[in-house]
């Protein structure tokens, strides 16, 4: 049965120094593709370095594309379910979202078109699922890059924190200035550091080896205490805790569960003796979301945003009819005065799902959901990998992101654009697997 181009002839030679050609060039095309797919340069100081870089990865999937529906429909005759659905997503909402802008404010079609080029970046979940069935990769080679990146760029932050002055920076896209924060600070994107926590989170209560303990506290612990991305780290938490109630017999539920009640109280007794401003802004920080929940002005700017912003979101679901059903669009910041003039202070994505029920609609939500629903679908067919540690970590980490999506509207928006079409790209080949057993592809 035709699969595709067979491209493993192109990695089978040997280096002088007696290296596989093949797994240096492998280790390297996936080094890229994981650093594009979590968009982490773009939150530091060398993104000017990094962008024509990304730009070139860009295209280069643009074009990988279109090779591939050609060899789809001229070889294969059709597309897998995957196949389906992420060219849906990556053509669907740049076209739509443009004939929405173009219908309330005037917009070009093409550029409310160009404008959605994040929607593009999901094509690496295409090339990544490509290299896992042409065998240019193997599962476990890629979950081994997964776990090695986080361990690289975790250090490359906090020496960035160290090193540099924020305040320098404020205004780009990874410095984020807030009172309630302890002023302006580096924010970096930290995604890599929670697909890490879960899979170490898993691997330690599985094993019973403490050693994984040390590195799931370890990425956790910076996300909670240095990134201070509340929504993160309640979504992790509450990821951590059905991974638990699901997969552990309940004297280990009680055993982990005191546990982390010991080590919580230990870090409060800790912060309060030692560094009691960081323990104040911790409980200001999660006091805040209480009160923005009910609707109440909190002093902090960012939480105060969201609910004027909310009221703009609001204000044009009345001013345009059906937006609700279809959205709003998204108006290009070079057409006319760009969307600031519109809507003022306003970014959709600090609303979450609001914020994507704004620009998409109730449509372009269910379209953008379906990726979950399928992920579902798939693993009620899969039964010979449910055990498997690296499988469970992508199925948990799809779980957590789609909880995250909630305040931050998640796959919806860049870099979830990027991510979640990614691991669900590794979760399906798991389902590709299993449901062609005679493939016999190795881990």
């Amino acid at each position: 049965m035709y699969t595709g181009y067979d491209i493993a002839p192109l990695y089978h030679s040997r280096t002088r120094n007696g290296l596989t050609f093949g797994r240096l060039l492998r280790m390297s095309l996936l080094f890229l593709l994981v650093l594009f797919m979590y968009g982490t340069l773009v939150k530091t100081p060398f993104f000017i370095y990094w962008f024509p870089i990304g730009l070139l990865i860009l295209v280069s999937e643009f074009a990988f594309m279109i090779f591939y529906i050609i060899d789809g429909l001229m070889n294969r005759g059709k597309f897998n379910s995957f196949e389906m659905l992420l060219l849906l997503t990556v053509t669907f909402f740049p076209i739509y979202s443009g004939i929405v802008t173009w219908v309330y404010f005037g917009q070009p079609i093409i550029k409310g078109i160009l404008i959605q080029k994040p929607w593009l970046e999901g094509l690496n979940g295409l090339v990544i699922f490509y290299m896992l069935k042409s065998r240019f990769i193997t599962l476990y080679e890629l979950r081994d890059m997964q776990l090695f990146y986080p361990f690289l760029t975790m250090p490359l932050y906090i020496i960035i924190i160290l090193t540099f002055n924020p305040n320098k920076y404020a205004g780009t896209l990874f410095v984020y200035c807030n009172s309630v924060k302890g002023g302006c600070q580096f924010e970096f994107e930290i995604m890599a550091l929670a697909f890490a926590s879960i899979y170490f989170f898993i691997k330690f209560v599985r094993k019973n080896d403490w050693r994984y303990a040390v590195f799931w506290l370890l990425f956790f612990g910076y996300i909670f205490f240095i990134n201070q991305k509340r929504g993160t780290s309640i979504a992790l938490l509450g990821t951590y805790g059905l991974y638990a109630l699901l997969n552990l017999k309940l004297d280990k539920i009680i055993f982990y569960a005191l546990a982390a009640v010991t080590l919580i109280i230990s870090g409060i007794v800790v912060l309060y003796l030692f560094l009691p401003d960081i323990l104040d802004r911790i409980i200001l920080q999660y006091q805040n979301v209480i009160l923005v929940l009910m609707g109440q002005e909190t002093g902090e700017s960012s939480a105060d945003a969201r609910i004027r912003e909310s009221m703009i979101a609001f204000k044009y679901f009345d001013k345009n009819n059906l937006s609700f059903i279809f959205g709003n669009g998204r108006i290009d910041t070079d057409w006319q005065s760009g969307p600031s003039a519109e809507f003022g202070h306003f970014y959709p994505s600090d609303l979450g799902m609001l914020g994507v029920i704004f620009q998409y609609g109730i449509l372009g939500l269910l379209v953008g959901l379906m990726s979950y629903v399928m992920v579902l679908v798939w693993n009620r067919r899969i039964k010979y990998f449910q055990n498997d540690t690296y499988f469970r970590a992508i199925k948990y980490f799809i779980l957590f992101y789609a909880v995250r999506g909630i305040p931050t509207g998640g796959n919806f928006f860049d870099p979830g654009t990027s991510i979640v079409p990614f691991f669900i790209a590794i979760f399906y080949f798991f389902f590709y697997m299993e449901t062609r057993p005679w493939k016999q592809y190795s881990l």
